[in-house]
């Protein structure tokens, strides 16, 4: 049976995203290694058949890098059964009409059902009200680690996930994780791992 994986925030080929969120520093030592250790740990979670849903902000205004990303992206595309993007505030699908067709949905945000629970899946985060905790789980990306993760709502930004790696797994390199997995952390109320130094404007 297929899997459900998310992840969001890779920012592929962006220079300065090691200076806005440098702990990715604690992983990668320059963009071009982030590059390839973000593609290779997405390749040695999932398998075959699995449905992988990308958060937002795959690049950073770069359609300029288009046919890179589209080699990065290919292998991973072809060994999924569902790949989906959530487009995102830096994303310009329009501009990568070439990556977008790696893609099985290029939207703004998707809604399912787990259980009794509506699963809500976009960039942004969406505030759950207490009274719609039971029913009602927002994951989403965009904050890098730098919003409180509130009861209801977890950021799967790869940012977020390593800060708060301890939670679910120490050795966490920016991998997408389970959306179980997600949907625990959304049951826990977690700070947010890193103070708002403000979001990628280059």
């Amino acid at each position: 049976m297929s899997r459900i994986f998310v992840v969001s925030d890779w920012h592929l080929h962006h220079r300065n995203i090691l200076r806005y969120c440098p702990q990715r520093l604690d992983i990668w030592r320059d963009v071009e290694e982030m590059n390839a250790g973000l593609l290779e740990a997405a390749l040695t979670t999932v398998a075959e058949g699995d449905r992988l849903f990308f958060l937002g902000d795959l690049t950073f205004q770069i359609g300029s890098r288009r046919h890179e990303v589209l080699e990065n992206l290919r292998p991973l595309a072809d060994r999924l059964g569902e790949f989906h993007w959530i487009v995102g505030n830096h994303d310009e699908p329009a501009r990568m009409p070439e990556v977008a067709a790696l893609f099985d949905s290029v939207v703004d945000a998707v809604q399912f059902r787990v259980g009794p629970r509506h699963v809500f899946l976009s960039h942004y985060p969406v505030e759950v009200a207490h009274r719609d905790l039971l029913r009602l789980v927002s994951v989403h990306g965009h904050h890098h680690g730098t919003l409180d993760n509130p009861l209801g709502r977890i950021d799967v930004s790869v940012d977020n996930l390593y800060g708060i790696r301890e939670r679910f797994n120490p050795a966490y390199r920016g991998e997408p994780i389970r959306l179980e997995t997600a949907l625990a952390l959304a049951d826990e109320e977690i700070a947010a791992p890193y103070e708002s130094e403000g979001q990628p404007e280059n």
